[in-house]
């Protein structure tokens, strides 16, 4: 008897033990699985040889200088940090799992633990470092935008931002690994003034619009509400050689959204010179072919006497305001 009693209590604790270790494995499934995420940045423009190709001339050697330091954390070939958001590919799309990393890295990888299920994976480099560049709507993947301030005018950004998109399925019965590939956002252009011999600049002043205002991160689509001016930088150049001025902002639309006749302007850069002693000239330049994200477009273009300026080598639109006042276009802020 006491033998089939053994026996008895010994098939119980083995089922008791088997419907235990399936129990810890539902629990592991609902806690998370072990996935192994590779990030790397993928750079479309070599900052170093596209300035080197544009600006040969013996007499570029310090604007080309100064223009690589400038944007050097725009194109730089790692990322400061990396915000990921993970999130229910059904109903309302709500973020699902959050994490913030510090990268300092070209690329990098992370091993996350979350319940076995399908995703739509958010990654964004160097949110951080953009405080005129905000990420909202996160806690829906649909609604995930970059932003821009909703002003007139505003600055410049500070960095090259990236993002990416990947759908994921983590699967309970096998360890898995994922590839992302985070592509910039966001674009540069690069002002070059060489002012004639006769040309004593007092003063210049150089701005841009046309350029996107927002972008949803998980379309990868760009909007364009309205059109703020972008207040470009002068760039500090050793010498008398020519002058640079910067911008790095949300690309142009790559097809006009107003025609004007039978120009297809996509966007704009507009140019205040002071010669000295004189009044201030605007000269504003319509670009035909369309700013695409992480790419840098260099102008090259020459000042006149009279502060009017002309482009050297591109075909565009060129418009002249002499005698230019701030009354005549109140939405710049300088």
């Amino acid at each position: 008897m006491s033998q089939l009693i053994r026996h008895l209590v010994l098939l119980f604790l083995g089922a008791a033990a088997i419907q235990a270790c399936r129990l810890v494995d539902e629990d592991l499934n609902q806690c998370g699985r072990r996935a192994v995420i590779n990030y790397e940045l993928k750079l479309v423009t070599d900052l170093d040889t596209q300035i080197d190709t544009e600006l040969s001339e013996e007499s570029d050697v310090e604007v080309a200088k100064a223009l690589k330091k400038h944007l050097s954390t725009v194109f730089a070939d790692y990322a400061h940090d990396l915000d990921l958001s993970f999130y229910d590919v059904k109903g309302d799309s709500v973020r699902l799992h959050h994490e913030s990393h510090i990268m300092d890295a070209n690329q990098s990888s992370y091993t996350i633990y979350i319940p076995v299920r399908k995703y739509m994976h958010l990654a964004l480099a160097n949110i951080s470092l953009m405080p005129s560049l905000t990420f909202e709507g996160y806690d829906h993947c649909r609604s995930s935008r970059l932003i821009q301030p909703v002003r007139d005018s505003i600055d410049v950004q500070d960095a090259g931002v990236y993002t990416a998109r990947l759908p994921m399925d983590v699967k309970a019965d096998e360890s898995q690994s994922f590839q992302v590939h985070l592509y910039m956002a966001n674009s540069a252009v690069a002002l070059i003034v060489y002012p004639d011999e006769d040309c004593e600049i007092g003063d210049m002043k150089v701005c841009m619009t046309g350029f996107a205002t927002s972008f949803d991160v998980s379309d990868s689509l760009y909007h364009y509400d309205r059109s703020p001016i972008v207040r470009s930088v002068e760039v500090p150049v050793e010498g008398s050689g020519p002058k640079c001025f910067a911008s790095v902002n949300l690309p142009s639309p790559s097809e006009p959204l107003v025609k004007s006749g039978s120009e297809k302007i996509l966007w704009e850069v507009r140019a205040y010179v002071t010669p000295k002693g004189g009044a201030t000239t605007e000269t504003t330049l319509g670009l035909y072919e369309p700013l695409l994200a992480g790419h840098l477009k260099i102008i090259k273009v020459r000042a006149k006497k009279d502060g009017t300026i002309e482009p050297i080598n591109d075909s565009m639109a060129v418009s002249v305001v002499m005698e230019w006042n701030p009354g005549l276009n109140p939405t710049i802020e300088f």
